[in-house]
């Protein structure tokens, strides 16, 4: 009986032992292990590497607050606080959070504070809540304030695409948490704003038609105008982070060329917006027009990185509409939607974090791409027609 009382208390000893080792090696290594599922506690390697290189501690205010919210915008709020739980295992300095209610503050401060946020994108919601009396009216501000010692910005957590559902909207904006609460992060630890140029000169996007790029891009970027006619040497395109070329409707010489390559050989980033046939849409009425191929001198550089833009014209059954006069109704002109199979509704994506939780893209006279052959690029297509689209090669 001594020796199994023995062993027991060995085999105890040993255990306890054990766990305070472990305690003990915990105190000096960091470690974190996600168990679910769904990883909900992982973040993505980009995010990482934004919480590695924090170099000042960080402090959230989480604004969605209020008393009796629904269970949707609970949720939300929890969601919120998780993130920031995770974001602070996962950073080099410490990240801290607090709630605070903007309709706390006296009238007067309470107005510029509204004001303030309103210059983050953060615009108050009214919900109605369930008390016991009915229904009431509440105003809450789905968003939050990071700052640390010297910054301060602000994030709408929020958001939603046009025709989707409120619980459609409240699971989009949980899965963007961590794009938004990183994003502010990256806005305050790296305050200078990277340039970025829109090359002109080559019939490029009217200014009304590019306005929407501009607008997304601006506050986190410099953006300037460059005509590439200009430039002497690849030196005077190399500080710009991104260079964007707008659907060019003129060719670019065989120096230019040269120089956007040499520009992309230094580890610059080349955004091309590019069209493989001319359509005139003014003069698509009546008995029609043609849609033509036309080259802007680009083709040889996208086909050295592996990518060819045919010379065709898509045509989808998911389609959207094209108005287009039906006559009068006494003295006003009628518009009518017609079926417009070139303008395509592109609905299937590339699982990507540039696609995740985008919606339908709408897509004009677009031409079909092809994926050839280079020796160590990676391609990455994300937008597909449905299975119901064909290819009409031009003429069309």
């Amino acid at each position: 009986m001594s020796r199994y009382f023995g062993h027991i208390t060995k085999s105890w000893g040993i255990l306890l032992g054990g766990l305070l080792l472990l305690v003990a090696t915990s105190q000096l290594l960091r470690f974190r292990l996600d168990l679910t599922d769904d990883k909900r506690y992982s973040l993505h390697p980009a995010t990482e590497e934004v919480l590695a290189q924090l170099e000042t501690p960080l402090h959230v205010e989480i604004l969605l607050v209020g008393d009796q919210l629904p269970g949707g915008m609970r949720r939300l709020q929890k969601s919120i606080e998780e993130t920031v739980r995770t974001f602070n295992a996962y950073s080099s300095e410490k990240i801290t959070f607090s709630y605070f209610d903007p309709l706390s503050l006296p009238a007067e401060e309470q107005q510029e504070f509204v004001v303030q946020l309103a210059d983050y994108g953060i615009n108050p919601t009214n919900l109605m809540v369930n008390q016991n009396a009915g229904q009431k009216s509440q105003l809450i501000f789905p968003g939050i304030l990071v700052y640390n010692e010297e910054f301060e910005t602000g994030a709408l957590v929020l958001k939603g695409e046009e025709g989707m559902s409120q619980e459609q909207i409240l699971n989009q904006s949980i899965e963007n948490l961590e794009f938004e609460l990183s994003n502010a992060i990256r806005k305050l630890s790296q305050p200078s704003s990277a340039a970025i140029a829109m090359l002109i000169g080559h019939g490029e996007m009217a200014e009304d038609d590019g306005y929407g790029l501009v607008e997304a891009l601006d506050g986190d970027f410099e953006i300037f105008k460059v005509p590439l006619e200009q430039a002497r040497t690849v030196e005077d395109l190399i500080n710009f982070q991104i260079i964007f070329i707008q659907g060019p409707r003129e060719t670019y010489t065989e120096r230019e060329v040269y120089l956007l390559d040499q520009y992309v050989m230094r580890g610059g980033n080349l955004v091309i917006l590019s069209d493989g046939v001319a359509v005139d849409i003014n003069q698509a009425g009546g008995e029609g027009t043609l849609a033509m191929p036309f080259e802007n001198g680009l083709e040889n550089l996208l086909f050295k990185y592996g990518v060819r833009i045919n010379k065709d014209l898509i045509q989808d059954l998911n389609f959207g509409y094209f108005p287009v006069m039906g006559g009068n109704f006494g003295n006003q002109e009628q518009l009518v939607p017609l079926p417009w199979p070139f303008y395509i509704q592109a609905s299937r994506m590339q699982q990507h974090p540039i696609t995740k939780g985008l919606d339908v893209v709408y897509m004009r006279f677009v031409s079909s791409l092809d994926t050839v052959l280079a020796q160590g690029i990676r391609k990455t297509p994300l937008l597909f027609s449905s299975d119901f689209a064909r290819i009409l090669p031009a003429p069309a």
